[in-house]
């Protein structure tokens, strides 16, 4: 396509609105062909290099196969291989986690068993969407992702999710070893997670952070003891219950004193109202 030079004068004192709206179509119009054209340009220039680097590998590889007696390859065949290498054997420096832990070491996961981070992933990634059909599909995942960055920035985050989690597997898991392993992990950040509650309620100023209670309401739904056997029915379990979540939630125990610390945290804050709805509703519950 040829180059062409459109030069427009300024805009006079006597053009009226429409004529100046028409110049400014007018080189509105310019600017995109102009831009139109130069990437069809760019786009023509990289796809006649991608041939000929086809090409040449292509014509490399028969050769080579032609030196040691094989038949000559194709060029789809030729591209295939050359695609595979390139994905296939990257250089050992570009190797990250391929997993949920981040390598780099900004969060805790790393210092956690293996069982608690699948409990951990099975939490946020199923137990999580069941227990929320109310939510979108996309509105939900930003949620979870809002909540992986809380974990990361703060402690009282990550001990609280790790505890809901373990809590939840634990009450799930028909494995001894895997459900003394919960157990042991939850009590250890169950305890870090009280410890950062009780010197934030003792060291408080003003009115208590919506985290704060937040954290505080989740600990005193599954606060109490998991250890302990309950009730034990005479009569033969239905299998209903593994197709419900009764197994996961129906077996916690609410841990009166939390929920007397959480009374303190709203009566200073003052009323449900002016807590962020994500927490009043479950407090009204």
């Amino acid at each position: 396509m040829a180059a062409t030079i459109t030069i427009l004068g300024p805009c006079g004192p006597g053009q009226s609105v429409r004529e100046r709206e028409l110049q400014s179509a007018s080189i509105r119009s310019h600017t995109g062909r102009v831009s139109s054209a130069q990437a069809e340009v760019t786009k023509w220039a990289k796809k006649t290099k991608a041939t000929q680097d086809l090409a040449s590998r292509s014509g490399r590889q028969r050769r080579l196969h032609r030196s040691n007696g094989l038949p000559p390859v194709s060029t789809k065949r030729a591209f295939q291989d050359e695609f595979n290498f390139a994905v296939g054997h990257q250089s050992p420096q570009t190797f990250l986690g391929q997993g949920q832990v981040d390598p780099f070491g900004s969060d805790d996961l790393q210092k956690l068993p293996s069982v608690a981070r699948e409990c951990l992933e099975y939490t946020f990634l199923t137990v999580w969407p069941k227990n929320s059909p109310g939510l979108a599909k996309a509105a939900l995942h930003n949620h979870i992702i809002q909540c992986r960055r809380l974990a990361v920035h703060s402690p009282l985050q990550f001990h609280t999710q790790v505890v809901v989690a373990m809590s939840v597997c634990y009450s799930a898991s028909k494995e001894p070893q895997v459900s003394q392993t919960l157990l042991l992990t939850r009590l250890k950040h169950q305890t870090a997670v009280l410890s950062i509650l009780r010197a934030s309620i003792v060291n408080l100023t003003g009115p208590p952070s919506d985290e704060l209670i937040d954290c505080l309401c989740r600990l005193a739904a599954i606060g109490g003891d998991l250890s302990s056997t309950g009730f034990v029915s005479r009569y033969r379990q239905t299998p209903m219950a593994d197709a419900l979540p009764i197994r996961e939630f129906g077996s916690f125990l609410p841990c009166i004193p939390h929920y007397d610390a959480l009374s303190f945290l709203v009566r200073q804050r003052g009323t449900l109202e002016s807590i962020v709805p994500a927490v009043s509703h479950a407090l009204s519950l």
